[in-house]
């Protein structure tokens, strides 16, 4: 309900200061539609990435407690301990890996809960994680060297991850602001002077450029996100 409020009210608000019709405005209700939609997914993602930050802990932990002497069963009992002490107990990491702990009790194997937890998250290192430790079961691979390399690569590319994010975060925010920028010089101008832009709201010719500068807009907010927007 609150993204339908959210969005509802940014696109009465374009629909308003671009055309001032209380017809657009209403047209404009569609583009709620996306506007959930991205908020959705943006929220979505936001998820996965606390998710795998989180795992990159539950992978070391899980290592750290192989190299002790633990079998890689009883190992995600030790993490789930110290996963407990750098998280809430609600957190997704400290569930995923209790209920992994919890099933491996119910005589599952460890890979196929591995697996079961990459298909659930949709992560890709969980996922080749799962499946590197699949390998080196049926192999009969040092699992304790294989576990400890494996951890270390997916915990340097998940630093390199947030590394990234954190330097794209702020140009993120540079752009939010810019984004608004033209809406606020819109409004003040119909604050401080209403009839200054009065003939953009009024014939063909007004209403064709006050759609073109919107058409404008929104291809700048698009080619800005793409620019923001770094896939590792």
């Amino acid at each position: 309900m609150r993204d339908w409020i959210i969005s509802l009210a940014i696109c009465w608000g374009i629909g308003y200061l671009f055309y001032k019709s209380i017809a657009v405005m209403i047209l404009f209700s569609i583009g709620a539609l996306l506007l959930v939609h991205i908020q959705i997914g943006a929220r979505e993602k936001r998820k996965k990435w606390q998710l795998t930050l989180q795992f990159k802990d539950g992978i070391i932990s899980l290592s750290n407690a192989l190299t002790a002497g633990y079998s890689i069963e009883n190992a995600f009992d030790e993490a789930v301990k110290d996963l407990c002490f750098l998280y809430e107990t609600d957190a997704e990491i400290v569930k995923e890996f209790q209920q992994i702990s919890l099933q491996v009790k119910l005589n599952r194997n460890v890979e196929e809960l591995l697996l079961e937890f990459g298909n659930r998250s949709h992560i890709e290192d969980v996922i080749n994680f799962a499946e590197i430790v699949t390998t080196a079961k049926r192999t009969g691979g040092d699992l304790i060297k294989i576990m400890k390399s494996t951890s270390n690569n997916i915990s340097e590319k998940i630093e390199v991850q947030r590394e990234i994010t954190t330097l794209v975060a702020a140009k993120k925010l540079e752009g939010n602001i810019m984004s608004v920028i033209p809406l606020g010089i819109i409004t003040y101008l119909n604050l401080s002077m209403p009839g200054f832009l009065e003939p953009m709201y009024q014939g063909v010719i007004g209403r064709g450029v006050m759609s073109i500068s919107l058409f404008c807009y929104l291809a700048a907010l698009l080619l800005l996100n793409k620019i923001v927007t770094i896939k590792v």
